[in-house]
Parts: structure tokens; sequence; C-alpha cells
């Protein structure tokens, strides 16, 4: 998909998404359309002539991008099924106003929400013209690698999504059947809802609860753990429990109560048979009698074999959320599909899984290779009592192991921010990135409770040893050295700058 010449503007107190195009769209009613009218869901368009050029002024002042807010957020299903509402419901209610669904542009750098509601906003381009189809297919590839693979929910309902996607005649209600579909698996079964809600709210709870500073050898931080942080400290523990939050396997405690009917039915069984065997001895019972006896004692010996079989049942190996992978799974879906077209399309990290997977057994087998020869060789020198041993050559790879290194090559520069202005041992070390500043207390790294700061006010990247800040769309601005940065607009550090979010006043410095 071809590049838009996209800039970002401030005006007073306005910020704005700027699109440059080359030519005139033909139907001019549609940018007539969008001036005279305010419709909901579209981001507010102004048109401007510079130099014989159409150029659109969107507003996106108080928004973020959906890739800014899911950078390092995972969606869960019921964000999922919401977005993806939200995004046809906007589309559709632009065809009331006669515009084109080509002309939109829903590629997640361009659509916009409103923290911390997230309302949707999206960008209309008179002229646009490219595919939904093929749009939507992009953004769910995108998605299958936002969801949360916790939710088995989520990966099956993104999956089928993208799957609808590429086939021809896939229609907006096409997409909205399939959401339907799961949501009414979970009316039949509200268990599985509920049990989500309150993992989401018991987690939410557990980040409110923590506390944000720390000390750790003389080094004050006040940075607020971010989601990626969270998700790698809590990995060791879901390793060993990949099913353990999944609603939809049995648990010990239901396993336990079809034990129990099992060993009743048994004895109901048991009693039944002794019941007609003492009334057929004794010839008191007649043939109708007999026959309901032994279909109680038969119905409920095949109960209780139903329920031990439930209780023996281990949970289903068919999905490991905590180890998926995006590029894994497609394949296997595909196969069942019956189709190999797209193929290896999705990456998480720019190489397949497995490339990864050959690459490390070859690693592995080449060092287990290495550590066999080299045993042989120190076993037969000690048969032979050689006190002499060939050094390895300094320009192999074992001898490069082997060679000592100064300890200083492997000391590395660390950044940290503090406050502009005070004296104060107060260092806030950049250990995560992207590092992101705000007041958006479950999704920044770091807090900063003042009115004057945007939710998502700025972050800090590292490309290579350098480091970057970015503006975030922020309402009173982020300054490096008293000068205020444009929308989005990225510049480097140098150690020593003064940084500055709103109000609050930081330097940026080496340790």
């Amino acid at each position: 998909m071809e590049e838009l010449q996209v800039e970002y503007k401030r005006d007073m107190q306005s910020s704005y998404l700027v699109i440059r195009t080359e030519e005139i769209p033909e139907n001019t009613y549609r940018i007539l359309m969008l001036l005279n009218n305010r419709i909901e869901g579209l981001l507010e368009m102004e048109l401007r002539s510079i130099d014989d050029k159409n150029v659109y002024y969107y507003e996106i002042s108080s928004r973020q991008s959906f890739a800014c807010l899911y950078e390092k957020r995972t969606l869960t299903c019921a964000e999922l099924r919401n977005f993806i509402r939200n995004l046809i419901s906007i589309i559709n209610r632009g065809k009331e106003y006669l515009l084109e669904e080509d002309d939109f542009v829903i590629r997640p750098e361009y659509i916009y929400m409103s923290p911390p509601a997230c309302e949707l906003s999206l960008c209309y381009l008179p002229g646009y013209r490219h595919s939904m189809r093929n749009q939507l297919s992009e953004l769910f590839e995108v998605l299958m690698n936002k969801v949360n693979y916790k939710e088995e929910r989520a990966v099956l309902l993104i999956y089928a999504l993208y799957m609808a996607s590429r086939e021809e005649g896939c229609t907006f209600e096409k997409l909205l059947d399939l959401i339907r579909e799961q949501s009414a698996e979970e009316a039949w079964n509200p268990d599985l809802e509920d049990c989500e809600t309150d993992r989401i709210k018991t987690e939410t709870k557990k980040r409110e609860e923590a506390l944000p500073g720390q000390e750790e050898k003389g080094v004050r931080s006040v940075q607020h753990k971010g989601p990626a942080r969270e998700r790698e400290q809590s990995k060791k523990g879901e390793e060993g429990a990949a099913f353990s939050d999944n609603p939809m396997f049995l648990s010990d405690a239901e396993r336990r109560k079809y034990r129990i009917a099992g060993i009743a039915g048994i004895m109901i069984a048991i009693v039944l048979a002794i019941y007609i065997a003492g009334e057929g001895i004794r010839g008191d019972m007649n043939a109708a009698r007999l026959t309901v006896g032994a279909g109680l004692a038969i119905a409920a010996a095949a109960a209780s074999i139903y329920a031990f079989y439930l209780s023996a049942q281990r949970r289903s190996p068919r999905i490991q959320p905590l180890k998926l992978n995006v590029e894994a799974t497609l394949k296997n879906a595909e196969s069942r599909a019956g189709t190999k077209e797209h193929a290896g399309r999705i990456r998480t990290d720019g190489v397949n899984w497995d490339e990864k997977e050959e690459e490390s057994i070859r690693n592995a087998r080449t060092d287990e290779a290495h550590f066999e020869n080299g045993a042989k060789e120190i076993n037969g020198s000690a048969e032979k009592g050689a006190v002499k041993r060939e050094l390895p050559d300094p320009s192999s790879e074992w001898g490069q192991s082997e060679r000592t290194v100064m300890l200083s090559d492997f000391t590395k520069e660390e950044y940290y921010l503090t406050p502009a202005g005070r004296h104060t041992d107060e260092k806030i070390l950049l250990e995560e990135f992207p590092y992101y500043i705000g007041k958006w207390r479950e999704h920044v790294n770091l807090l900063l409770e003042d009115s004057s700061v945007s939710r998502f006010h700025a972050k800090i990247t590292k490309e290579g040893e350098d480091y970057y800040i970015t503006d975030l769309n922020s309402t009173n601005g982020t300054f490096v050295n008293r000068d205020r940065l444009q929308p989005n607009e990225k510049r480097r550090l140098n150690t020593g700058d003064e940084v500055a979010f709103a109000g609050r006043k930081y330097q940026f410095l080496s340790m």
C-alpha cells in the first residue's frame, strides 16, 4: 500500500493530521458533504489549497492513534469485538452521506481513539480508492499480533475474521455474523464472559494497588510498571498453568463433583439391582415393575460411567495461548481450510517460526558436537598420559570464546531523567522501550499526576545507541531545551538536554 504524504501540525490549541494529495477527486460533492456536515465517527476535516494541491487538515486534538495506544497493550476479546463493531458502524454511517467505503483509511496509524473511553474516529480521504476488503485483511493481520493470546476466544475470533476477509464476496454483515455467533455462545454459557470479566477486574485492581515508586541500591525511581514488564514478570507463573484461567475446561472442583456423582450413581444402581434380585427371588415382582427397575439401574450405571469419564478428562492441548505463534497457527488454519494462499505472510519479528526453530536446533547440535569432540580429545590425552593440550585457534569461534575480555567491555552507559532545577538524587531509569510518559496509570511507565499532563503525553524510544523523544499529540506540549515539538514529532536527545512535559521539567543524563 502506497505511503501517504502525512505531517502533523499545531494551530493555536488544536492539533492536526495533514495529508497532501496530488490530484483533485472527481466527485467533489463528497468533499462538500464532509465540510458541511458533522458526521459522527469521522475526524473533522478542513480543506486548504497550497501550491495548487489539496491539503486536508483533520483535527486530532485529545486523540491517540490505535498504533500508539496498542503499541504495548493487548486487545481482549471484548475490546476486539467492540472495535470491529464500531469500525463497521462508522463506515456504514458514512454511506448514508454517499461516502465511498474505499475512501476510508483504516490503517492503524490513522485510526484515532479518545482515551479513556477509546471512541473511534476514522479518517475519510476523498479519492483514496483503496479496496476495503484488502484494507480489512491487512488490518486483521495487525490485530492478530495484538490480541491477548491467553484468551482462546480472542484468538479464534481474529483468525475467523482474517480468513473471512480474504474470501471473495466478503461483506460487513458476514464479519458481524462471526461476532454474533461467538456472542451467542457466551449467552448460552454466561460463565465464559463472567469468568473473563472477573479476571480483568482482578488484574485492574492489582494494578491500581501497585505502588508507582521503588528504591533500589540508592537509585530512586518513580516509574510505573508498564504492561510489557508485567507480562514478563508473570510469564514464569503462567508457563506451568497455561489453562488455569481458561473457563472452557473443567476445574479440579468440577472434577470432584463428577466423581462424587459417579459414586452416587453406582450406589443407586447396586441398590436397585439388589432390590430387583430380592423381589425376583420372592416372586412378588411382575414383568412391568421388573422392566422399570432394570431400566433405572442401567440408567444409573450409565450416568455414573459418564460422570467418571468427565472427571478423568484432562485439559485439551489443542491451543496454548501463552506460547501461540501467529505464523504457526495461521499455517494450521490454512491447512484445515485446504488452501496455501498467503501462507507465511504473518510474521511476529520478520522471521518465520520454522526458520527460528531450525536455526536453534542447528546451533544446539553444533554446540553438542563441539562439546563431544572436546571431551574425546581431553580423555584421549589423559589416557596417554599427555600433559600438553593444543590451544584453540584465536581466530576461531572457540578461540574467541576463551579470550579474556575486560570488564569495561561489558559496561553500558545507562540514561535517566532527573527533575530539573532541584538538588535531588532522584533518578528515573530508562529501562523499557518504548518508554511512555503521562497520567494514564495503567498504561504509562512514568506516571505524572498533573492536570496539565495528557494521559499519553510523550514517549522515549531507543534506536541503536541513540535516544529519541516523541510528542504524542499532547494538549500542553512536549519541549526539548524550551523548544516545543510538533504533534508526533520525534527528536534526538543528547546528554544534558532539558525535556519538559507541559510544566514538568526534567534533565536527560547518563551515569
